[in-house]
């Protein structure tokens, strides 16, 4: 037997022998019921070699997976801000509609309440742009029984009156126009005059007789002199007056009842028939 034999088998032998130990220790443990106490301190390198294994694993899971979260995050985000637009779009046409139906409520409510005029409501699609004049252009014309001269009123009162027409538009000459005049009567004093346009400054109420008392905050009509309007539309009220003993009239600044600059619908009156250039108007 060589040498290489003889060591083989020593080491055959002295795992025999350590086996045979460890066999008797066992039995020895679990008869005294110490078993599960070697076992348990047995455990603890272990699992903490374990918990180690696997918190790098878990790191590596992580950082391969954030790549793909970030892209996640990322779309979830521009969804998000899409969707904010979207409700904020939604929001402000429903915030318009309901200053619209407002508006129209308003105009309605302001027909019924006075039924002696036929009406057609119509909106503004245009303004005139110069610095001169005071017109704008409605989307109702001929075709829908708008006619020349038809007085153009809010719920608030008179705002001016056509002036050109087409087949489905008409051009309306605000009171605030220059060229504008419009016969009033005051609604206390009974003084009449006449309105005329000034473009953005109040109305200016002219040919009023010196001595009829003229108060501030008094109501200003349309009296129906002249055929042109008919009467008891509102134009305004008065802010000032102005009358000297060397003038054989006196004047007032009145404040328009309708704020021009910022018309969206108006009435048309189509019933009224205005008197034209020349024409009798049977009126003294």
């Amino acid at each position: 037997m060589n040498k290489a034999s003889h060591s083989a088998d020593g080491i055959r032998w002295r795992l025999l022998i350590a086996l045979i130990f460890a066999s008797l220790l066992l039995a020895v443990l679990q008869s005294t019921g110490r078993f599960s106490s070697v076992v348990g301190y047995l455990q603890v390198p272990f699992a903490a070699a374990q918990g180690w294994i696997s918190g790098r694993i878990s790191g590596v899971q992580t950082s391969l997976a954030e790549p793909r979260d970030l892209a996640v995050l990322q779309a979830e985000n521009r969804s998000l801000r899409e969707r904010i637009v979207e409700l904020e779009r939604q929001n402000e046409e429903l915030v318009e509609m309901y200053a619209e139906y407002t508006l129209l409520s308003a105009l309605l409510q302001y027909a019924k309440s006075n039924p002696d005029y036929r009406r057609v409501a119509a909106d503004v699609i245009g303004w005139d742009t110069s610095n001169l004049a005071r017109f704008l252009v409605i989307n109702k014309g001929e075709m829908d029984g708008v006619g020349i001269g038809m007085p153009v009123e809010t719920e608030r009162g008179l705002a001016g009156r056509v002036v050109a027409i087409g087949p489905h538009a008409a051009r309306v000459q605000l009171l605030t126009d220059p060229g504008s005049s419009v016969n009033v009567r005051l609604g206390a004093s009974r003084a009449t005059g006449v309105a005329v346009g000034q473009l953005d400054l109040p109305l200016r109420v002219k040919w009023m007789e010196q001595d009829i008392p003229v108060y501030e905050n008094e109501l200003v009509m349309t009296s129906g002199l002249g055929g042109n309007f008919p009467p008891d539309l509102i134009v305004g009220r008065v802010v000032s007056v102005q009358k000297s003993t060397s003038e054989l009239f006196q004047e007032a600044e009145v404040r328009p009842a309708v704020n021009t600059q910022r018309l969206e619908i108006v009435l048309v009156i189509t019933d009224f028939q205005p008197a034209l250039p020349g024409e009798p108007t049977g009126n003294p």
